[in-house]
């Protein structure tokens, strides 16, 4: 691996976030790593990747239509009743981006054109569609079908020892999630809530590219000829995964400052984990980040 990676990581720490951590992965294994391996951090919406989509694929089998099935086949009182959750995993359901739920999420109504439109709300809603389906909460399922063995979890708080630092983020907060949402839902919800460390992410990275955690082969690849897939974001340029990865990349960002992106087929993944919001919310540095680090990766 070519050190001017770390001496970028390097050059950013103190000024994009105080913490980062970073990994590789070449023919589907782990082949540099950047930080360190235990701090855990907020993962946001890699929460989305992570959790829902391989339990919609668990569960697949037993939904009446596949994944043309309709949200209120579990939730019948949303206002979303009548949207897929094929549409609701490549956000094209026609839910607004975000809203502050205040215990109104099934009033919250889908616009008519399912153009695409990134949602939290269409996860939030999935997340309990699986709730219900599986009779135990997304903290318990996930426990259960998909972080055994990885350094994954959500409300970190009392399941870790003390002694292993916890990345803060904005206002300082430690160990609970920083997301308004997630939070009123107890810190647990389908859009944001998992804490990891980079010893987690790539454990699950690693399931996923080696077929040991399947998903959809849908969520390799564009939904109805779109930029998005059934969970993932593809790579259209300009994009935070750089100009060098290869055109079958899929990955997904975090509102704190995390992203994961991988190539299936090359087993080629990158992985940055980062407490920028510990700054303020200002976009600015990861954004001009995010595709230095993953253009240096591919180069290198």
């Amino acid at each position: 691996m070519n050190p001017s990676v770390s001496a970028l990581l390097d050059g950013e720490l103190g000024v994009t976030a105080p913490v980062i951590a970073a990994a590789f992965f070449q023919n589907s294994e782990s082949v540099w790593t950047y930080g360190d391996h235990d701090v855990l951090f907020d993962c946001a919406s890699l929460t989305k990747i992570m959790v829902v989509v391989p339990l919609i694929a668990h569960v697949r089998p037993l939904l009446p239509d596949g994944i043309a099935t309709k949200l209120g086949w579990m939730v019948p009182e949303s206002k979303a009743a009548d949207c897929r959750i094929d549409e609701l995993l490549a956000h094209c359901s026609g839910l607004p981006a975000h809203e502050h739920i205040q215990g109104n999420l099934f009033t919250i109504q889908p616009h008519l054109t399912k153009e695409t439109r990134y949602s939290d709300i269409g996860y939030m809603l999935l997340g309990i569609f699986l709730e219900r389906l599986m009779g135990a909460s997304l903290d318990v399922l996930a426990a259960r079908y998909i972080f055994a063995g990885m350094d994954c979890m959500y409300r970190p708080l009392g399941m870790r020892d003390d002694r292993v630092l916890i990345a803060t983020s904005e206002h300082r907060l430690v160990g609970e999630v920083n997301d308004d949402n997630a939070w009123a839902m107890g810190g647990v919800a389908g859009h944001a809530g998992v804490f990891a460390s980079l010893r987690g992410v790539s454990a699950w990275v690693r399931a996923v590219l080696h077929d040991e955690l399947r998903l959809m082969p849908e969520s390799f690849v564009p939904f109805r000829g779109g930029t998005r897939t059934l969970g993932f974001d593809t790579v259209t340029q300009p994009s935070a995964a750089g100009s060098w990865m290869p055109p079958t990349t899929v990955g997904h960002l975090g509102f704190t400052g995390v992203s994961l992106w991988m190539d299936k087929p090359s087993g080629a993944a990158a992985i940055l984990l980062t407490n920028r919001v510990f700054y303020g919310e200002s976009l600015d540095n990861i954004r001009r980040l995010r595709p230095l680090f993953h253009d240096a990766l591919f180069k290198s």
